[in-house]
Protein backbone atom coordinates (compact mmCIF):
# COMPACT_ATOMS: atom_id res chain seq x y z
CA UNK A 1 0.00 0.00 0.00
CA UNK A 2 1.38 3.35 -1.04
CA UNK A 3 2.19 5.32 2.11
CA UNK A 4 4.25 8.97 1.15
CA UNK A 5 2.96 11.10 3.92
CA UNK A 6 4.72 9.13 7.43
CA UNK A 7 6.04 5.79 6.39
CA UNK A 8 9.47 4.83 6.55
CA UNK A 9 9.31 3.98 3.13
CA UNK A 10 7.18 5.07 -0.07
CA UNK A 11 5.06 1.71 0.08
CA UNK A 12 4.24 -0.75 3.06
CA UNK A 13 4.27 -4.19 3.22
CA UNK A 14 0.75 -5.90 4.94
CA UNK A 15 -0.05 -9.23 5.97
CA UNK A 16 -3.63 -8.74 6.58
CA UNK A 17 -6.37 -6.74 5.44
CA UNK A 18 -6.35 -5.18 9.19
CA UNK A 19 -2.69 -4.34 8.56
CA UNK A 20 -3.29 -2.60 4.95
CA UNK A 21 -6.53 -0.26 7.32
CA UNK A 22 -3.66 0.32 10.25
CA UNK A 23 -1.20 1.74 7.57
CA UNK A 24 -3.60 3.59 5.55
CA UNK A 25 -4.58 5.11 8.40
CA UNK A 26 -1.44 5.89 9.98
CA UNK A 27 -0.68 7.65 6.98
CA UNK A 28 -2.99 9.65 5.97
CA UNK A 29 -3.44 11.66 9.31
CA UNK A 30 -2.90 15.02 8.54
CA UNK A 31 -1.97 17.09 11.47
CA UNK A 32 1.34 15.78 12.15
CA UNK A 33 0.91 13.40 15.09
CA UNK A 34 1.92 10.34 13.24
CA UNK A 35 6.09 11.57 12.76
CA UNK A 36 6.43 7.89 10.79
CA UNK A 37 5.59 4.37 10.90
CA UNK A 38 7.26 1.15 9.65
CA UNK A 39 6.32 -2.45 9.26
CA UNK A 40 8.67 -4.49 10.85
CA UNK A 41 10.61 -6.63 8.41
CA UNK A 42 10.29 -10.45 8.70
CA UNK A 43 13.50 -11.25 9.90
CA UNK A 44 12.55 -8.96 13.09
CA UNK A 45 12.30 -11.96 15.72
CA UNK A 46 11.82 -11.93 19.25
CA UNK A 47 12.47 -15.18 20.65
CA UNK A 48 9.79 -16.63 23.02
CA UNK A 49 9.85 -20.36 25.01
CA UNK A 50 6.65 -20.81 22.46
CA UNK A 51 8.55 -19.89 18.81
CA UNK A 52 9.64 -16.76 17.76
CA UNK A 53 7.58 -13.65 18.18
CA UNK A 54 7.05 -10.80 15.01
CA UNK A 55 6.04 -7.95 16.06
CA UNK A 56 4.00 -5.67 12.88
CA UNK A 57 4.41 -1.97 13.39
CA UNK A 58 6.64 0.46 14.66
CA UNK A 59 4.88 3.73 15.48
CA UNK A 60 6.51 7.19 15.95
CA UNK A 61 3.52 9.81 17.77
CA UNK A 62 4.68 13.23 17.90
CA UNK A 63 3.48 15.47 20.77
CA UNK A 64 3.60 19.06 21.53
CA UNK A 65 3.95 19.40 25.43
CA UNK A 66 1.22 21.26 27.17
CA UNK A 67 3.31 22.27 30.05
CA UNK A 68 5.68 23.84 28.01
CA UNK A 69 4.01 24.78 24.58
CA UNK A 70 7.07 25.26 23.01
CA UNK A 71 8.71 21.67 23.49
CA UNK A 72 7.81 18.54 21.28
CA UNK A 73 8.50 14.60 22.48
CA UNK A 74 8.26 11.66 20.38
CA UNK A 75 6.74 8.69 21.94
CA UNK A 76 7.68 5.33 20.33
CA UNK A 77 5.27 2.41 19.99
CA UNK A 78 5.09 -0.70 18.89
CA UNK A 79 1.84 -2.47 18.01
CA UNK A 80 0.43 -5.65 17.25
CA UNK A 81 -2.55 -5.88 14.96
CA UNK A 82 -4.92 -8.56 15.42
CA UNK A 83 -8.67 -9.57 14.95
CA UNK A 84 -9.63 -7.74 18.49
CA UNK A 85 -8.68 -5.40 20.94
CA UNK A 86 -9.00 -7.73 23.73
CA UNK A 87 -6.17 -10.08 24.70
CA UNK A 88 -8.42 -12.98 26.68
CA UNK A 89 -11.02 -13.03 23.36
CA UNK A 90 -10.17 -16.62 22.40
CA UNK A 91 -12.05 -16.59 19.10
CA UNK A 92 -10.13 -14.16 17.98
CA UNK A 93 -6.34 -15.21 19.36
CA UNK A 94 -5.17 -18.86 19.15
CA UNK A 95 -3.46 -19.67 22.62
CA UNK A 96 0.02 -19.45 20.88
CA UNK A 97 -0.70 -16.00 19.80
CA UNK A 98 -1.75 -14.81 23.64
CA UNK A 99 1.39 -16.79 24.68
CA UNK A 100 3.59 -14.73 22.48
CA UNK A 101 1.54 -11.35 23.00
CA UNK A 102 2.42 -11.66 26.96
CA UNK A 103 6.14 -12.66 26.07
CA UNK A 104 6.37 -9.32 24.59
CA UNK A 105 5.07 -7.07 26.88
CA UNK A 106 7.58 -8.85 29.07
CA UNK A 107 10.22 -8.05 26.22
CA UNK A 108 9.51 -4.74 26.01
CA UNK A 109 9.71 -3.67 29.06
CA UNK A 110 12.75 -5.65 29.89
CA UNK A 111 14.35 -3.36 27.19
CA UNK A 112 14.42 -0.83 29.79
CA UNK A 113 13.48 1.94 26.53
CA UNK A 114 11.06 4.45 26.18
CA UNK A 115 8.83 2.39 23.78
CA UNK A 116 5.20 1.07 24.46
CA UNK A 117 4.06 -2.37 23.47
CA UNK A 118 0.37 -2.48 22.43
CA UNK A 119 -1.22 -5.59 21.57
CA UNK A 120 -3.63 -6.74 20.44
CA UNK A 121 -5.15 -3.85 18.29
CA UNK A 122 -7.53 -4.12 15.91
CA UNK A 123 -7.88 -0.41 14.16
CA UNK A 124 -5.54 2.59 14.12
CA UNK A 125 -8.77 4.44 16.22
CA UNK A 126 -8.04 2.11 18.43
CA UNK A 127 -4.18 2.29 18.86
CA UNK A 128 -4.74 6.26 18.84
CA UNK A 129 -7.02 6.05 22.06
CA UNK A 130 -4.50 3.68 23.93
CA UNK A 131 -1.13 5.48 23.18
CA UNK A 132 -3.00 8.93 23.75
CA UNK A 133 -4.00 7.06 27.23
CA UNK A 134 -0.76 5.98 27.75
CA UNK A 135 0.91 9.32 26.84
CA UNK A 136 -1.56 11.08 29.38
CA UNK A 137 -1.34 8.35 32.31
CA UNK A 138 2.93 9.00 32.18
CA UNK A 139 1.96 12.86 32.84
CA UNK A 140 4.21 13.76 29.81
CA UNK A 141 1.37 16.01 28.34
Amino acid sequence: IATPNHGVWDKTLYDSSLEKEFAREADKITNSEVLCFLKFPSWYKIPTPIGNYEPDFGVVLHKRLLSSPHEDKEYYFVVEIKGTDDINDTRALTPHEIGRIKCAVKHFKSLGIEAYYKAPIKEYETFKAQANQTINNNGNI
